[in-house]
Formats: C-alpha cells, sequence, structure tokens
C-alpha cells in the first residue's frame, strides 16, 4: 500500500518506522491495543460472513486461526482470546443463532 506521496502506509509502514528507530517495545505494545481493546473498532471484510455461512451451508469445515497468547507480552494485559472471541460473536461469525457455533481456543 503506498500514501498519496508515494511513500509505504499501513500497519507495515507503522512497524517498519518503528523498528528502525530503535522502538520495537512501542511496536509490540501498539499490537496489543489493536487485537485487544482495538477489537471493538475491526470490521470484516466486505463478504466474510457472507462467505462463511455459505461454505458451512455446503458442509465445509472452517477453522479460525487467532491469537497464540492470551495477554500482550508488553503493555495492558487485555485478554486477547476474550477479545478476539467477542469480535468474532458481535459480527455473527460464532455463538447462538451466528453461522458457526463451535468455538475453541
Amino acid at each position: 500500500m503506498r500514501d498519496a506521496g508515494g511513500g509505504a502506509s499501513g500497519k507495515n509502514a507503522v512497524r517498519q518506522f518503528l523498528r528502525e528507530g530503535g522502538r520495537e517495545a512501542e511496536w509490540t505494545e501498539l499490537q496489543g491495543v489493536a487485537y485487544g481493546t482495538g477489537m471493538v473498532k475491526a470490521e470484516p471484510f466486505v463478504g466474510a460472513l457472507e462467505f462463511v455461512r455459505e461454505a458451512l451451508q455446503r458442509g465445509r469445515i472452517l477453522k479460525i486461526i487467532s491469537h497464540r497468547t492470551h495477554h500482550p507480552i508488553v503493555g495492558d494485559q487485555t485478554d486477547l482470546h476474550a477479545s478476539a472471541l467477542g469480535w468474532l460473536q458481535r459480527e455473527g461469525f460464532v455463538g447462538p443463532g451466528a453461522c458457526g457455533r463451535k468455538m475453541s481456543f
């Protein structure tokens, strides 16, 4: 992805900027925020829920791979599993009345 000035933008640009400045810990903490408390702002890709519903209706087995750790290694100790599960439930991917019902971490 490029910004209007031709430079890199997005997640990779932020990571590169912080790492090149010797600020790896800030990058790691930012990831914890994004995948923790920031999940309430996340939106699924257009068509993702419809794809999951269709695949399940056709008898396909789908697995969603999420966070490896329960808590970020630096910063606020948000439960990343709970954040991910809450997002999946709010967006209708899992839970009662959702397209998928079985969930495990």
